[in-house]
């Protein structure tokens, strides 16, 4: 069985934009059924939607990946801006209704098509270090890791409205805690321009910071 080749091709077009989801065409391999695609289709279109054509403008691809190929479980965004799933990611019960693990993933591809950690480094040192110290699941470490756990949790919680616990620390994201790290994201240059959810937490952009040409869309 080849991890790469052949594959076809699922167009899943959350809010119109063109995002390609490759899946192992042999009969014996690891095939996502009919609700997994729409769960993952559904979960991206929470996302806001310059972020959607931001990663499908940098030829942004997810693949979903054989039982016998990488990443063994869970998902992988390396080489950025693309997005693996693991096979058994799939019937992971947290991705029963929303897929969390390719949100996850997709936050690292906002954090990578903007340099929003690098970016919110350099303007609000502050809120940096809040976000780069919350606790992270999983064996990769580092400030990346803790964006793309913030970014999911914004997505699931402020703009898809659902409940959602914190693995590595479930205090880390419940009442003003919650909103000192949204804080944070928010005032990334990942959501120049935000006029969404907890729009209001966003700063006074740093002296010498240049306007951002294109705001971000809200949902909810």
């Amino acid at each position: 069985m080849s991890c790469t080749r052949p594959l076809n091709m699922v167009v899943l077009a959350p809010q119109g934009v063109f995002i390609p989801l490759y899946v192992a065409a042999g009969a014996g391999d690891f095939r996502p059924t009919d609700r997994h695609v729409d769960v993952l289709k559904q979960t991206l279109s929470v996302a806001p939607v310059e972020h959607l054509r931001k990663f499908a403008g940098a030829r942004g691809v997810i693949r979903a990946s054989g039982r016998q190929c990488s990443p063994a479980r869970g998902g992988g965004s390396d080489p950025a801006p693309w997005i693996r799933l693991s096979a058994v990611s799939f019937d992971d019960p947290l991705n029963r209704n929303v897929n969390v693990t390719a949100l996850h993933e997709f936050g690292h591809c906002v954090d990578y098509l903007y340099g929003a950690m690098a970016g919110l480094r350099s303007r609000h040192p502050d809120l940096y270090r809040l976000l780069s110290g919350t606790a992270h699941t999983g064996r990769t470490q580092g400030p990346g890791e803790t964006f793309a756990d913030c970014y999911l949790i914004f997505v699931v919680t402020q703009l898809a409205r659902r409940a959602y616990r914190h693995p590595a620390d479930p205090g880390a994201y419940e009442g003003d805690r919650a909103n000192r790290l949204f804080e944070a994201l928010i005032n990334s240059p990942a959501f120049d321009g935000w006029n969404g959810a907890l729009s209001g937490l966003r700063r006074q952009a740093p002296p010498g910071t240049a306007a951002p040409p294109r705001g971000v869309s809200g949902r909810g």
